[in-house]
């Protein structure tokens, strides 16, 4: 259910970047900016997209490994881990950089790695998404994409697996 709620909400805010008419202008108004952080800002940023494609491909993973964590973590934990992964990935995003930076990609890592502790055959995506990463630094002329975010929530979803289950041994092999 919370899945549900969390693509609802990741529409409802692009239909707002829409009907302000100027999505750019409207994400760097809105979006995360390391200079001025706010919880309010870090929370709101989470559902903001750059583009069309930006949206998509993050509820495209959503959609795919959100309904195996939540069932595995129940609502509220599955809805904290959301939180804090992308949190933890726009603090270190601010460590790195002093762009603004929008969209659900920290939150999507952190569940991209509870779901490899939960089904550990999710790793090849996994391994996926950090030749991705690669990549976009590589053609990142622009220095539009959050790599160190993407990094952050990932990393706060092992430590939250990790803490959920010390004793576990998380094995994305």
């Amino acid at each position: 259910m919370v899945t549900l709620l969390l693509l609802i909400a990741n529409l409802l805010t692009y239909g707002l970047e829409l009907a302000g008419g100027d999505t750019e202008a409207y994400c760097l108004a809105h979006g995360f900016d390391p200079s001025q952080p706010s919880l309010t800002a870090a929370l709101y940023s989470l559902f903001l997209h750059a583009s069309i494609t930006h949206l998509a491909g993050n509820l495209l993973y959503l959609a795919i490994v959100g309904p195996i964590v939540e069932r595995q973590l129940g609502a509220t934990r599955f809805a904290l881990l959301y939180l804090l992964a992308g949190c933890c990935g726009l603090a270190l995003h601010a460590l790195v950089s002093t762009t603004t930076l929008v969209g659900a990609s920290p939150a999507v890592f952190g569940l991209l790695a509870a779901a490899c502790a939960v089904r550990p055959r999710f790793a090849p995506c996994v391994l996926v998404l950090g030749a991705v990463n690669v990549w976009q630094v590589a053609t990142d002329t622009g220095g539009t994409v959050g790599v160190a975010s993407h990094v952050g929530g990932l990393a706060a979803g092992v430590v939250f697996m990790l803490a959920l289950n010390p004793t576990r041994r998380l094995s994305c092999a």
